[in-house]
């Protein structure tokens, strides 16, 4: 059984191979903006039409295209995630001032 200093010494390792591996897979965070005026947001995306005419069609093509997400190389879907995950950190600000706008929830300058 582990003790309380084995199990500290485990986090403490544990969190920094991911504080590491948050700066090695994906650069550094993006610098804080000090601005309180809502973020430019482009237009919305509107769909006239669903893009799929039913929900088995829609299941059927969400199943097809994770097939093929998972045929992908592992390194190609970390990459890709790395590249999703930066995107989001740029966007941070958009999006959290989306999300409050939606839900009448929050401050998006937090």
């Amino acid at each position: 059984m582990l003790d309380e200093v084995q199990i500290e010494a485990i986090v403490e390792q544990v969190m920094a191979e991911l504080g590491q591996g948050e700066r090695v897979r994906h650069g550094p965070p993006p610098l804080a903006t000090t601005t309180h005026s809502p973020p430019t947001v482009g237009k919305p995306l509107r769909h006239e039409s669903n893009l799929f005419p039913d929900v088995d069609s829609a299941v059927t093509a969400a199943r097809q295209a994770f097939q093929q997400l998972q045929a992908l190389p592992l390194e190609l879907r970390e990459a890709m995630i790395a590249q999703i995950r930066r995107t989001a950190r740029e966007n941070a600000q958009i999006l959290a001032y989306e999300a409050a706008l939606e839900t009448g929830m929050g401050r998006y300058e937090d």
